[in-house]
């Protein structure tokens, strides 16, 4: 769901199959399926919220504004009361319906999606608003984050359009750890994080979203074994190789996020594949080779080299010499608190 908060587009979009078209009826695109059983994924005693398929046809006006598509379905942007009654109030969300198509596939990840975000309620993690119970597909409803997503604004911040600072930067980088942490103490692996599953607020605190992928794990469990799923770039080469799944998959990972916040450039990028290299090599490259033009003067060697350590160390080829994210939590803290 890493693009699901893109500027809604007001052109007609297709609806979901088997979805009826307008609050007072109509024809459905396909023959429904029977409504997806989605409370029977929510926990005991959860706040989520049931909604009706009707509110969020109204929400979404007819489920013509997507904003983004994910690996298990399409988003839409709405508008609707939360929560219901006269302390209510209009807010924006982001409408994830899994695709037809992926059905089977989806209600796994429904379920894992569901259960992993109920159990990590984060100031740094997507709010999962509630679901639908009465649809011909799985829904979730979550928050709608507005400014975008990291990828986004970094692309912004190359263009000149944003300026992106270090602190900023390293902020983003410390709510993303703080993230993968909590996650991990949950026993949950992310398994697709990536710039384009950060959302930035308006304040430019980072909210991580996109659980489809989420692997649970037991709390002594060093590794468990699935089918390699997640994004070229940010990939653990161990768990390419090995279908070996760790927590430590995640902080490869997020090493990789770190060198895109520190250089300014993006994971797939040639020119970020030679400041890997140079960043692993060396114990410590010249940072003007490495760090962002755009924000030559803002930062300190002493913080720079610190980064370029927990890199290397991130995106090592043996996983005992990776941090635990809440090493990685605990070292960008101090980065930030040093640099206020």
């Amino acid at each position: 769901m890493g693009n699901c908060c893109v500027t809604p587009q007001p052109q007609q979009q297709p609806q979901p199959p088997g979805w009826s078209r307008g609050v007072s009826g109509g024809q459905p695109a396909l023959p429904p399926a029977e409504p997806y059983p989605a409370s029977a994924t929510i926990p005991e005693g959860s706040s989520l919220r049931q909604f009706t398929t009707d509110e969020l046809v109204a929400a979404t006006n007819d489920f013509s504004r997507v904003i983004g598509e994910g690996g298990f379905g399409r988003v839409y942007h709405g508008r609707l009361i939360h929560p219901p009654g006269p302390e209510g109030r209009e807010l924006e969300v982001a409408v994830k319906v899994m695709a037809a198509e992926h059905i089977t596939g989806g209600v796994s990840s429904f379920q894992v999606e569901v259960a992993s975000m109920t159990a990590m309620r984060h100031p740094n993690v997507l709010q999962l608003l509630g679901f639908v119970c009465d649809s011909p597909s799985p829904v979730l409803v979550y928050e709608y984050i507005p400014r975008g997503d990291c990828t986004e604004f970094l692309k912004a911040s190359s263009k000149g359009e944003v300026h992106f600072p270090w602190r900023a930067r390293m902020i983003v980088a410390l709510g993303c750890a703080e993230a993968l942490a909590a996650i991990h103490e949950a026993n949950y692996v992310h398994r697709d994080f990536k710039a384009s599953n950060v959302l930035l607020r308006e304040d430019l605190t980072a909210v991580l979203a996109d659980f489809g992928l989420a692997k649970a794990v037991t709390d002594w469990a060093t590794h468990v074994s699935t089918r390699v799923m997640g994004s070229m770039g940010y990939i653990d080469p161990i768990y390419f190789q090995s279908g070996q799944l760790s927590r430590k998959s995640d902080t490869y990972a997020f090493g990789v996020f770190l060198l895109e916040l520190v250089s300014g450039r993006l994971a797939l990028e040639e020119q970020f594949q030679e400041l890997r290299r140079l960043v692993v090599a060396k114990t410590f490259p010249d940072p003007d080779l490495v760090v962002d033009q755009r924000i030559q003067g803002e930062w300190s060697k002493k913080h720079v080299y610190i980064t370029f350590t927990l890199i290397r160390f991130a995106i090592s080829f043996d996983w005992e010499h990776r941090p635990s994210m809440s090493v990685m939590r605990d070292k960008m803290k101090t980065i930030v608190d040093e640099i206020a």
